[in-house]
């Protein structure tokens, strides 16, 4: 029971106490507040997603660069087909409208010799790879990010699925950031 007679110990009494507990209050709203900001992402980098997927849409897609064989009726992902290696038949694989994301420089080396003989070369986004390829030696926002992909292939020049050689697909990706 508070004395009457001496109320003004009694109020600051319950101010120390009110102190101590918005103290309390103020150190957890900061550690509420710092594992909020942790979690918050402010911005997503979708760039290697990106350049995977058409590496995928390339050599493992139907309308891709897949050798097809005709008594099985199958597409053989893995084996590269010469006859397929051209811009058209990829823009029809990889159907960006307005495409302005990604380009490409695809290339297929010989690895029977030593010497890697190209066996052909194109690029896919022509009008955009050229106009990224400047900006991807840059750094910061309005550049390009470049990677460079190495895949071990086997691949065909008749069109038999049966009949391959060895060889690597050289693909130059360029990503805008």
């Amino acid at each position: 029971m508070i004395n009457k007679k001496n109320k003004k110990g009694a109020i600051s009494i319950k101010t120390f106490l009110f102190i101590g507990r918005l103290f309390f209050l103020i150190i957890i709203a900061i550690i509420f507040i710092s594992i909020m900001r942790a979690f918050i992402v402010k911005s997503l980098n979708t760039a290697e997603i990106e350049k995977d997927i058409l590496v995928n849409r390339v050599i493992y897609s139907p309308s891709g660069l897949s050798c097809f064989d005709s008594k099985t009726g199958r597409f053989i992902p893995g084996i590269i087909d010469v006859n397929n290696m051209n811009s058209k038949r990829i823009d029809y694989s990889i159907d960006y409208k307005n495409n302005m994301y990604i380009a490409a420089n695809i290339t297929l080396l010989d690895k029977e010799k030593e010497d890697n003989k190209e066996i052909k070369n194109f690029i896919y986004n022509k009008l955009w790879y050229d106009r990224f390829l400047p900006r991807a030696f840059a750094r910061g926002p309005g550049s390009v990010l470049k990677y460079e992909e190495h895949i071990p292939v086997l691949y065909t020049e008749t069109g038999d699925c049966f009949n391959t050689k060895k060889g690597e697909l050289d693909m130059i990706i360029l990503v805008p950031r």
